[in-house]
């Protein structure tokens, strides 16, 4: 609430949020503190960097580029770009009554050759013309004002993607609605091995926000390469039994189940399958 000039408090006037913090009281707890600070024009990690306009958010790395451009606003719909952390950014679709369309196509400008997969998950992997990772859309939500879960989807025409959002299968929606798809490649902060005595360690791997976000069977291999690049000379010690506990922890630590901000993968553990480790938090 502000009072302008000398104007008493009765006769204050409330400020309309910007986009930005409406899609922040709307959004996912962990999903809203990962935006960027406000003023910054590029988010990096490593050799990745996200850029985000009101029409198009980008994602570069060596690999290649990913750019996605926004749909025209409408009467009762506005589509912001939003630079998060860790090299990813998204858009805000903001429904502000029920008149407001319920898809919105954004297209995608890609390498040559390159292509885009739906993910079962709910997500987007976007692949160069030789298989390699570009980048990624995390599945996605969509939220009213009062914190309701809305249906939404995505779906693909070639590489262009539409995300509907389902307001018609709720009842009693407070608006406005916040959605968004978000793109992502980086999906660590960082890894690193800790000598515990003898032939003992443990790599530890920092997901990216946008990293706890990306499990699906396509996303493993990326999830793992980038493991074992960021533990440099050490990339020997990523062996099976430390894989199979990363991606027990991909599928499962997208959602807070297990191992915290940090993932401890211990070398002595036996080499289970990920899916027969979940009944043991990933400790098998």
């Amino acid at each position: 609430m502000l009072v302008a000039g000398g104007a008493s408090a009765a006769s204050a006037v409330e400020e309309e949020p910007t986009a930005r913090e409406l899609f922040q009281e709307i959004a996912p707890a962990e999903v809203a503190a990962a935006v960027a600070d406000d003023g910054a024009t590029v988010s990096s990690s490593g050799d990745v960097v996200a850029t985000a306009t009101d029409t198009t958010i980008s994602v570069a790395s060596p690999e290649g580029q990913v750019t996605l451009t926004a749909p025209a606003e409408t009467e009762q719909s506005r589509i912001t770009g939003i630079l998060m952390e860790d090299a990813s950014a998204l858009f805000s679709i903001e429904l502000q009554g029920p008149s407001a369309p319920q898809d919105y196509v954004f297209t995608s400008d890609l390498p040559q050759g390159a292509t885009a997969t739906l993910l079962d998950g709910g997500g987007v992997m976007y692949f160069d013309a030789e298989g390699a990772y570009l980048s990624a859309l995390a599945a996605p939500w969509a939220r009213d004002a009062s914190g309701q879960e809305i249906p939404t989807s995505f779906s693909l025409d070639g590489t262009t993607v539409i995300q509907h959002v389902d307001v018609d299968a709720v009842a009693d929606i407070s608006y406005p609605v916040v959605a968004d798809p978000w793109q992502g490649k980086a999906l660590y902060q960082a890894a690193w091995v800790t000598d515990q005595g003898g032939s003992g360690y443990v790599v530890n791997a920092v997901p990216t926000v946008f990293g706890r976000q990306a499990a699906n069977v396509l996303a493993y291999g990326p999830h793992a390469d980038e493991v074992r690049a960021k533990l440099g000379s050490l990339a020997y010690k990523f062996t099976p039994t430390i894989e199979e506990q990363l991606i027990c922890h991909v599928n499962w630590n997208n959602n807070g189940t297990y191992g915290g901000p940090t993932w401890n993968l211990e070398s002595w553990r036996p080499a289970v399958h990920w899916w027969l480790q979940t009944a043991q938090g990933c400790n098998p």
